[in-house]
């Protein structure tokens, strides 16, 4: 019995958090979202990214998850500041206001497959951007 409690209270400490020594939580999910990203298609992509402890939001220097698998994303994944450029696939209202940037402090271009249910006004309602361009790729 002895040994079995040591290694179960081997892993904690009185000033660590369970949750993140366990590794589970959202900010597990985020991080490993974010390496199947960077496996897939490089560090180039979304560089500077940085997690908020406090309310598990995504910051980053430059994002640009444009490809069509990404025009929705895990409700896990919100993104709060963009320093620089934001480029998306988001084809609908939902999707921006749930995963999108609260800030981007340049472009905010969206790239919808198809027909889009919102308008620039609509986007800036959700996030303070100076330059904002939704562009159909169809």
């Amino acid at each position: 019995m002895k040994l079995i409690r040591e290694q179960l209270y081997e892993k904690f400490v009185e000033d660590s958090d369970p949750i993140h020594d366990m590794n589970i939580g959202v900010i597990n999910l985020i991080k490993e979202w974010y390496n199947e990203f960077v496996k897939e298609y490089g560090e180039y992509w979304i560089n500077g990214f940085h997690i908020n402890n406090k309310d598990c939001t995504i910051d980053c220097f430059d994002c640009n998850i444009a490809w069509y698998h990404y025009n929705t994303l895990p409700e896990y994944i919100k993104f709060n500041k963009i320093e620089h450029n934001f480029y998306c696939c988001f084809d609908n209202i939902k999707t921006i206001e749930l995963n999108g940037p609260k800030y981007v402090g340049d472009k905010y271009q969206i790239f919808p497959e198809g027909d889009v249910d919102f308008t620039i006004k609509d986007v800036r309602n959700v996030c303070e951007c100076k330059d904002i361009k939704i562009k159909s790729v169809t």
